[in-house]
């Protein structure tokens, strides 16, 4: 949606709530400090922005659940009815509520049996995610057959809070809608997604929407504006993240084409002599933080990522440092140059960093993925130093008792 046109219709909703309040008072009064136009404001951010917002995180839930579970989408595609996606709607609501911790403050003491009571005054602390779970075996497993028998049935699910304290203001018509949507998406799509889904959905939720068939159309009556048309796969989701102007984890990669296609010249070294300092003291320590900040290490207490980190570091070092090192030898080089293209060539550095916050944006890296691939990163480029003053201090060693040949050629020092 063009930016005019949604403050044309938040305008038109102000307008329309500023009406209704000058011909009757709400069933709750409002606060009396606040101006007439004020008391619009707040219905407005209260009843439909924070609507809006919740519901749009609830679906962003039940699209990514629904692309990390095929088998559940497949029934949902074999006409299991409206039922089933209910109960697939609600299983995603019990293990993503839309709260995670809720807070309070007493206005009375209230007492405990055999404890001390709580003082007047003090903050109380609801976890949302733990109570829901509380009320299920197997609480982990995504399973809407649960919710066919009472028996299995979740007894602990308020995902939209309690009702008679400031319930959700999306609850009376968020299930609806996401049923409607959902049902819509499926008809043309087929959700794939690589993604690790958490509650905070720390990797935006990516969900690849795969076209069913090339001539799928809306029903009348019916239009779901999706923001991105779906790549058909998942290279295409990485090419679509490299030109999509408003991505900003990949703006980097635009400046490296901006560039590459700068003419040579007199004029462009000095454009790098002004930016560079500012380039090298600012903005790529700032890259890497970002990385390190996408880089979660509770993945490595699965042995398996660690495992896999070092076999991953193991092969990139036979790979690239192998190779470079074997290409020199065949090209002629001596084996200490040799060994020092291979220790340069290694470095993965900047590039490796750019690449995997592509592939985790576009969700064909998963958090596991990612924080292994960026081990093999520090390691291939933390070792380059060492290699390197090895190499000077043997060589400066050789140098110290006479002159050095191997192989028939003088070894050359760089």
């Amino acid at each position: 949606m063009h930016p005019a046109a949604h403050l044309d219709r938040r305008a038109r909703l102000t307008s329309y709530l500023r009406e209704r309040l000058a011909h009757g008072r709400p069933p709750v009064p409002l606060p009396a400090l606040l101006t007439e136009r004020e008391r619009a404001y707040y219905l407005q951010g209260t009843f439909f922005n924070t609507a809006v917002a919740q519901m749009s995180e609830a679906m962003a839930h039940l699209l990514l659940a629904l692309a990390t579970h095929p088998q559940v989408q497949e029934r949902l595609r074999s006409k299991e009815g409206p039922d089933y996606l209910d109960h697939v709607i609600d299983e995603t609501l019990q293990h993503f509520p839309l709260f995670g911790v809720a807070h309070r403050i007493t206005t009375d003491e209230i007492p405990r049996d055999g404890r001390p009571a709580i003082p007047t005054g003090s903050v109380l602390l609801f976890n949302y995610p733990e109570y829901q779970g509380s009320g299920t075996t197997e609480a982990e497993r995504f399973d809407p057959d649960r919710r066919l028998s009472k028996d299995t049935r979740p007894t602990a699910s308020i995902p939209f809070g309690v009702t008679a304290d400031r319930p959700c203001p999306a609850r009376g018509f968020a299930v609806l809608t996401m049923r409607v949507a959902a049902e819509e998406v499926l008809r043309r799509f087929r959700l794939e997604s690589s993604a690790e889904h958490t509650r905070s959905l720390p990797s935006r939720g990516p969900c690849l929407l795969v076209p069913r068939e090339a001539g799928a159309s809306f029903r009348p009556g019916l239009r779901l504006r999706l923001r991105h048309p779906a790549p058909r796969h998942r290279r295409g989701a990485v090419l679509r993240r490299l030109v999509h102007r408003h991505h900003r984890p990949v703006r980097g990669v635009r400046g490296v084409c901006v560039g590459m296609a700068m003419p040579r010249g007199e004029a462009a070294e000095r454009l790098v002599r002004t930016t560079q300092s500012v380039t090298q003291v600012v903005f790529v320590p700032m890259f890497f933080t970002y990385s390190g900040l996408n880089t979660r290490f509770d993945v490595f207490a699965d042995r398996a990522v660690p495992a896999f980190g070092v076999a991953a570091v193991v092969l990139a070092v036979a790979g690239k440092f192998g190779g470079c090192w074997a290409a020199a030898r065949l090209k002629g080089e001596p084996p200490s140059v040799a060994v020092r293209v291979g220790a340069l060539m290694n470095a993965r550095g900047l590039m490796q960093f750019i690449a995997l916050n592509v592939g985790l944006a576009a969700g064909i890296v998963s958090d596991a993925l990612f924080s292994a691939l960026v081990l093999v990163a520090l390691v291939t480029t933390v070792m380059t130093a060492p290699v390197l003053s090895w190499l000077d201090r043997r060589d400066a060693a050789g140098a110290r008792t006479g002159p050095a040949t191997e192989q028939g050629q003088e070894v050359v020092r760089i």
